[in-house]
């Protein structure tokens, strides 16, 4: 009985060390295995690193090209401006109707060339997520006055009747870049898609959090499939303005991103061969809340 219990001990020792020694097989292979999977993803990490890196000297070497692009083409287009002012003026000097046409058309055509430039590299600069934005109190007729001025000029030329019914006391809480930006891209789209003799008005209603600012023309409009397709970057939305110029859209989906920055949204309303009307809508105060 003494031999027999001698045994099972025995038997349970080695039971014992043999199922110890298989926990510590079991951990070593575990841990061997772990440090390898560590290796590879540290391998992983040091190549996502690589590869961000490379991504960012890219996207560095972008920036850099469109800085460089936006100097040197910008300056070429304001001496054809600053030239064709000039043949403006020799027009009138001569009274020659017909050379005083070719002069405007070719100065709104260089005018909208410009504008399709600087909406491109805005727009790179938005795909980058570099815009600063810097929100603060803004005199809102002042802020209109400003966004609109480039553009009164050709209104004025195509005698269009433009209305500006704003509060003297009214504020927005905005990004005065940005701000401007939109209401003058839109201002410049009615000028362009209003005939001779139109009408543009811009005028504003206050609702209980939010401000409504409406620029309203009656233009030649847009039909109702297109709308639908206004703001779908892959569309081909290009429009035939009142001089047979063409618009890209693609000022319309900055604005629509930058009255989003702006925790704001657009509402475009139109009837082709009867006008447009943008609304944008833009809070009251320094909230973070998004209409």
């Amino acid at each position: 009985m003494h031999i027999q219990n001698q045994k099972n001990l025995t038997n349970l020792f080695r039971l014992i060390s043999l199922f110890s020694i298989a926990i510590v097989i079991f951990v070593l292979y575990r841990f061997i295995l772990k440090k390898k999977e560590n290796k590879k993803l540290n391998e992983k990490n040091e190549l996502i690193t690589i590869q961000n890196q490379k991504l960012e000297d890219v996207n560095n070497t972008k920036d850099k090209f469109f800085s460089i692009i936006a100097k040197d083409i910008k300056e070429p287009f304001f001496e054809i401006k600053k030239s064709i002012d000039e043949l403006s003026e020799l027009s009138d000097i001569h009274n020659n109707e017909w050379f005083y046409k070719i002069a405007d058309r070719i100065k709104e055509n260089s005018i909208n060339a410009g504008k399709l430039l600087e909406n491109l590299l805005i727009w790179a600069k938005v795909q980058r997520g570099i815009i600063v934005i810097n929100k603060e109190k803004i005199h809102l007729k002042t802020c209109v006055l400003n966004s609109i001025k480039m553009f009164k000029e050709i209104a004025e030329q195509k005698k269009q009747k433009v209305t500006i019914n704003i509060p003297e006391e009214q504020f927005i809480y905005a990004d005065k870049y940005t701000i401007e930006f939109v209401i003058g891209s839109i201002f410049n789209n009615s000028v362009k898609f209003t005939p001779t003799g139109g009408i543009i008005e811009i005028s504003t209603t206050i609702n209980i959090q939010f401000l409504e600012i409406s620029i309203k023309d009656n233009g030649v409009g847009i039909s109702k499939e297109r709308l639908e397709k206004l703001f779908n970057i892959g569309e081909n939305n290009t429009t035939l303005s009142t001089e047979n110029t063409k618009g890209s859209g693609l000022g319309l989906h900055i604005c629509n991103e930058f009255i989003k920055i702006n925790n704001g949204k657009m509402l475009i309303e139109s009837t082709l061969k009867t006008g447009t009307t943008v609304t944008i809508y833009l809070p009251l105060s320094v909230s973070k809340t998004t209409i």
